[in-house]
């Protein structure tokens, strides 16, 4: 399926349970698969981050994944919005001190550190 656009709409479910947005739960009319997807993706970071011990960077991306999440989807922030928040955090860890495997690390975002972080979160962007 190829999607227009934001405003595009498809009715039907499909999903992960767990990590499908509360209007195609419903299985009642029809959704902007966009919106849909950036629940999904509030949910999925939001999993991450409550792998991570407390920390400002931590709250900072809960809260995104709290909009991302909105009952109203039309509430919810673009994902050009959110990369436009995160490229104010940006990663300081030399590559070649970034360890293999899932360990202890002490990251920098911004002046801002996630302290023994289980995971260390990666997102590819594309911008056309």
């Amino acid at each position: 399926m190829r999607v227009k656009g934001i405003g595009s709409t498809v009715r039907g479910i499909v999903g992960t349970p767990g990590y499908i947005a509360p209007e195609v739960a419903a299985g009642e009319g029809r959704y902007s698969t966009i919106r849909a997807d950036l629940w999904s993706c509030g949910k999925t970071l939001e999993d991450l981050c409550l792998k991570c011990l407390p920390s400002t960077d931590r709250d900072t991306l809960l809260e995104i994944s709290r909009q991302l999440m909105d009952e109203d989807p039309e509430k919810r922030p673009t994902m050009s919005d959110v990369l436009d928040r995160l490229a104010h955090c940006t990663v300081d860890v030399p590559p070649d001190r970034i360890p293999q495997g899932n360990v202890n690390l002490t990251v920098s975002l911004s002046g801002m550190h996630l302290h023994h972080c289980e995971q260390l979160l990666s997102c590819c962007t594309t911008r056309s």
